[in-house]
């Protein structure tokens, strides 16, 4: 085990050195209102007009929100290639630059990768320790590279992360100043996330190794399985792995893009359903960073375990419309032979279209007599 790394990210979070294995989450289930009036100005600061990128926030919790002692797992993904600064506001106004640091020097994302802040090789956590309160996370992408905050504003140290001299007033001041004059045919996007820290968080029931994605409504777990790599990113999740036959599924979509999306389930003997679009969700298109409850939670019909046996559930996402659109009359019934052969088409051109038109993923259930 390395030696620890001691350095206070703010009043709220700490870090320690440990390994721990990348387990990451789309999450945001907080909202502002328990921010700081300073954390308040840098979660409105640096609006920059829309373009096609996108960041998403990742967590290892599907409701942000984390006990005294327990380590949060951050992490990145971007829809495009880009160069990403991501900050730490704590409810004092003190600034840390997570990302880059001291391990991971290169601000660089790939299309579709998951960035994990820090890094597994550093060997370090961010571990929450008192008092509770509330931790404001602030992405900044940009499509090319550019001065987000200029490296003298920072205190020197020999610390994984650095502090920003000046804190909240000096940070809403370069934000403003890059937003406003970025480059030239330089996109920008920017992400916050809130992070609730608490005496005592709820236990948590998913393993290590799983993803999991927000359900603000009912803060559900939720494994999920994504096509790795994917420059058109695509994020599959239910709320467990092993269902009895005729217990309820939760599922949920997340694509990084607007999209077209289908989702089916397919039963061991190779019998299928379609399950969104349906006659209760019949709008296929759904927008970049929505999460679509396709079954459990908020979301208007029942996906009910069929079996026993494996259920593969495989959702593809298009940046056109679909030809013919099929849209079932109930997420319980099996698609006729023909729609299946459509199905099956589906699945055997997808590896040949190009990878920014086409999200594709599966995840596999079991099903317990």
């Amino acid at each position: 085990m390395p030696l620890p790394v001691r350095h206070t990210l703010s009043s709220t979070i700490a870090l320690a050195a440990l390994a721990f294995a990348a387990v990451v989450a789309p999450a945001g289930a907080q909202t502002a209102r328990d921010l700081t009036p300073q954390q308040n100005q840098v979660f409105e600061s640096a609006q920059p007009k829309p373009s096609s990128l996108a960041i998403l926030t990742l967590l290892d919790r599907a409701n942000a929100t984390y006990g005294l002692g327990e380590v949060v797992r951050l992490a990145v993904k971007s829809n495009e290639d880009a160069f990403v600064t991501v900050l730490n506001i704590g409810p004092t106004g003190r600034v840390t630059r997570l990302f880059p640091n001291a391990f991971q020097t290169d601000n660089r994302i790939k299309a579709g990768e998951t960035l994990e802040i820090p890094s597994s090789a550093s060997g370090t956590q961010i571990k929450v320790s008192g008092p509770v309160g509330a931790e404001l996370i602030k992405v900044i992408a940009t499509s090319r590279p550019m001065t987000v905050i200029a490296e003298s504003h920072f205190a020197g140290g020999a610390g994984v992360f650095r502090s920003l001299e000046g804190g909240v007033e000096a940070l809403n001041r370069d934000l403003a100043v890059a937003v406003a004059n970025p480059p030239p045919e330089t996109r920008i996007a920017v992400a916050n996330q809130i992070i609730k820290t608490v005496a005592s968080a709820p236990p948590q029931v998913f393993g290590g190794g799983v993803f999991v994605v927000p359900t603000p409504t009912s803060g559900a777990v939720l494994p999920v399985v994504g096509a790795p790599g994917a420059t058109f990113p695509l994020l599959l999740a239910t709320d467990k792995r092993s269902y009895k036959v005729g217990e309820r599924l939760t599922i949920a979509v997340t694509p990084l893009r607007p999209c077209h999306l289908s989702v089916y389930s397919a039963d061991q003997a190779g019998k299928v359903r379609l399950l969104f679009p349906s006659a209760a969700m019949p709008t296929a298109a759904v927008n970049g960073l929505q999460t679509v409850m396709i079954s459990g939670g908020p979301a208007p019909q029942n996906v009910v375990a069929t079996g026993p046996g494996a259920e593969t559930l495989t959702a593809i996402c298009t940046s056109e419309p679909r030809p013919v659109a099929l849209i079932a009359k109930s997420a319980s019934d099996y698609l006729s032979a023909e729609d299946k052969a459509g199905f099956d088409r589906d699945l055997a051109v997808v590896p040949t279209r190009p990878a920014e038109t086409t999200g594709f993923a599966q995840a596999v259930v079991t099903i317990e007599p």
